[in-house]
């Protein structure tokens, strides 16, 4: 039981007690009591031991009792409670008291009516805490904090711990930190679990209880850590910090008997968690096939905690590449917590899947999504995740938006695979061709590109491809390619040439240079929609 002298004095064993010597030392704080019959105990004590004597051993011998007190003072001894009965007069020598208030060292007289037994008991089976001002027995504050949690949740199982410990209170659980109150440390030398390391002759009560260390520059950190038997890709803890004392065997008893309400509470979170997804990916689903009107769709979306606003953007974040890794459910949270920043109230998204994760946004400005982007790829890096916008549209026609957003992520993924935010307003004329309609492409692929690409070979195909598109590029003027590509100007008609010899067509038409326009751009895709 770690208490204040001057705390120990309010409880009902100690009320009555005396303070006979040191009082300006009653703050010194007790983590455990023993018993002193003879002065070599000093050497064995580690500090904060309130000690229970007769007095015995040193009843008449004042220099003894002078080192007596200087011994415990200078090893950290809380305090020394003494019965008087043995002493002329029933009264502390003066020696011990002179020496005492010199030191600040509390001596108290021991309470009137018990035994030593009495006092070992309730030290032992009783908690204090001295922000409730209150002591409880051990299985009561377990009972107490357990009920918490299922009251409460995980909050209220650190507002226990801190409530009878004393101690920042914390919870590592899929990499995230939950602390009360906050700490006073570093989170990211808590977080990276693998930069742990257990303080040596350590002697915790359990083998998944440890008390571990973190050094940082000049200072060193210390927790005591409970291990959560919760099956999870990453371990996962119930701490308490370290304040101005060592930790004490209640303290690991705490941590102890409190894991198995945590874990129960975790599972049940998980859960819900699960159950909440299924639901929220339902709703998604029945807004996008318009089952859900505006009012009850934000009805339900408010009820989960976010917003839907009458008119957006769908914009969807994609991991589109096999190379990619995917979006994990933890990866998806991630991102959306980069979102909130940006909107005072959380925006409607979904968890699609490994690959998908969607958002309905009232703005969806490129160069905010961009800096997104970049604070993702901090995140994860060479994550290689694409973004794909739908236009601005109102909640009815929310799966339109949608389907835009997946287009100009496929067009965007083809035609511009440096970039990676790809708008449907920036698509052009890709917009207005139907790319369901494969056969139409195709037969504009063979009758245009595929008697080119028969004609001229690897290289030489798409040196010829390259010509096509800066012609087209340059208004159909071979000086100003010839200009941009530093070739020839010859050169560039003789290609041009070749080209409309090869295809069977004539730049001269405009309606011809408007099919040939068309397919340079859709070109790109071809190879997909062939696979298709």
């Amino acid at each position: 039981m770690k208490i204040s002298i001057s705390n120990l004095l309010k409880s009902e064993y100690f009320k009555d007690s005396a303070v006979l010597a040191g009082e300006d030392g009653l703050e010194r704080v007790t983590s455990s009591i023993q018993t002193l019959e003879s002065i070599h105990t000093v050497r064995y004590l580690r500090g904060g031991e309130l000690l229970l004597t007769s007095g015995y051993s040193f009843l008449d011998d004042q220099k003894m009792q002078q080192e007596l007190i200087e011994g415990l003072a200078k090893c950290g001894a809380a305090g020394l409670c003494i019965d008087l009965d043995l002493f002329n007069n029933a009264e502390l020598p003066v020696v011990m008291k002179e020496t005492a208030d010199r030191l600040d060292f509390p001596i108290l007289l021991f309470p009137k009516g018990y035994f030593f037994t009495d006092i070992f008991e309730f030290a032992n089976n009783n908690l204090y805490s001295a922000s409730a001002n209150e002591f409880k027995k051990i299985e009561e504050v377990i009972k107490e904090i357990n009920d918490m949690i299922y009251t409460e949740g995980l909050i209220g199982l650190l507002e226990g711990l801190n409530r009878w410990t004393g101690l920042h209170a914390a919870l590592l659980f899929d990499e995230e930190l939950i602390s009360f109150p906050p700490i006073c440390i570093p989170e990211d030398l808590v977080l990276d679990i693998s930069k742990w390391r257990a303080k040596e002759n350590t002697k915790a009560s359990k083998s998944f209880i440890e008390i571990y260390q973190r050094h940082d520059k000049e200072e060193t950190y210390e927790w005591l850590a409970a291990k959560i038997p919760y099956p999870s890709k990453n371990e996962n803890y119930i701490i308490l910090f370290k304040g101005d004392s060592e930790f004490s065997k209640e303290e690991s008893t705490l941590l102890t008997a409190t894991l198995p309400a945590c874990l129960i509470e975790i599972k049940r979170i998980r859960s819900l968690s699960e159950v909440r997804g299924k639901y929220y990916r339902e709703i998604l689903a029945n807004m996008l096939e318009g089952r859900l009107i505006y009012a009850e769709a934000k009805c339900q979306i408010n009820s989960l905690g976010y917003s839907l606003s009458e008119q957006g953007h769908v914009v969807l974040f994609r991991a589109s590449d096999e190379k990619v890794e995917s979006i994990s459910k933890e990866k998806a949270v991630e991102i959306k917590r980069l979102l909130q920043k940006i909107f005072e109230v959380a925006p409607c998204w979904i968890w699609v899947d490994d690959r998908n994760l969607m958002f309905y946004l009232e703005n969806a400005d490129s160069a905010v999504l961009e800096s997104m982007l970049s604070e993702v790829d901090q995140l994860y890096p060479n994550s290689g995740i694409r973004v794909g916008i739908g236009s601005m549209r109102p909640y009815e026609q929310m799966k339109k938006s949608y389907q835009e957003a997946e287009k100009s992520l496929w067009i965007g993924r083809l035609s511009e695979p440096e970039k990676r935010l790809h708008s449907y307003g920036d698509l052009g004329i890709f917009r207005i061709i139907n790319f369901e309609d494969k056969e139409e492409i195709l037969r504009y692929y063979y009758e245009y590109i595929h008697p080119l690409e028969e004609h001229f070979k690897d290289e030489y195909f798409a040196e010829m491809m390259e010509t096509l598109a800066k012609y087209i590029q340059c208004g159909f003027s071979y000086t100003e390619v010839a200009n941009l590509t530093h070739i020839h100007r010859n050169t560039v008609k003789y290609r041009i040439d070749a080209i409309e010899r090869t295809c069977g067509i004539d730049l001269a038409d405009s309606n011809t240079r408007l099919d040939i326009e068309v397919i340079t751009k859709i070109h790109p895709l071809i190879g997909e929609i062939i696979e298709e």
